[in-house]
């Protein structure tokens, strides 16, 4: 690119993907522009410009949707589920945009602007976000979509409790991207969020 600023890789993969075919980067374009997602994510302009959204919608749809394991990086493994989608494996079709829109609506009208997944200091949201805890949070509120839209007030004591509890260290930290710790936040994520885990 001629201005010499490094693009991510969400950029990259999206350029990619467009090889394969319009629709599914496009469909992903659109999904992340979504004024509920944006407010649930909650991130800073200049990482929505570097399509930060796309990356976290895109991998809120791997963890759901793709045929293959996380096997060696994550930015493998969204890099192949984007190839998958822009080859037509995979449809962004109404069902799936429904999910996403319920997941990221529940979430930004209770805990907006990105405070769904941020660590807690004090009982209070602080610092960035951690995809570690979008892996956790995001999967598990949309595999549990139907009860907690139904208790909204469930959403809100989960996620306090998750930062107060001890599961939380154990999938997060150090070595926090190795197939074991990203498997196990996905289930903590869907257990938790059902009421089943404590």
């Amino acid at each position: 690119n001629r201005s010499g600023t490094v693009l991510s890789d969400q950029e990259i993969r999206n350029c990619s993907a467009r090889l394969f075919g319009n629709d599914f980067p496009q469909a992903l374009r659109q999904l992340a522009s979504e004024e509920i997602v944006r407010s649930a994510i909650g991130l800073p302009d200049e990482q929505m410009r570097k399509m930060a959204v796309e990356e976290y919608v895109l991998k809120l749809l791997a963890n759901l949707h793709s045929p293959d394991p996380l096997r060696h990086s994550v930015v493998e493994f969204l890099d192949d589920f984007m190839q998958h989608g822009a080859e037509g494996k995979f449809a962004l079709d109404d069902a799936n945009k429904n999910i996403v829109l319920r997941t990221f609506g529940l979430i930004a009208n209770v805990l907006p602007n990105g405070d769904a997944f941020r660590y807690r200091r004090a009982g209070e949201p602080w610092g960035a976000i951690s995809p570690n805890l979008f892996d956790i949070v995001a999967y598990g509120v949309a595999k549990n979509i139907n009860t907690l839209e139904h208790q909204p007030e469930l959403l809100l004591d989960r996620v306090v409790k998750l930062h107060e509890g001890e599961r939380l260290k154990e999938w997060t930290g150090a070595g926090s991207n190795t197939r074991r710790k990203y498997v196990g936040r996905l289930e903590l994520g869907e257990k938790w969020f059902s009421g089943m885990e404590n």
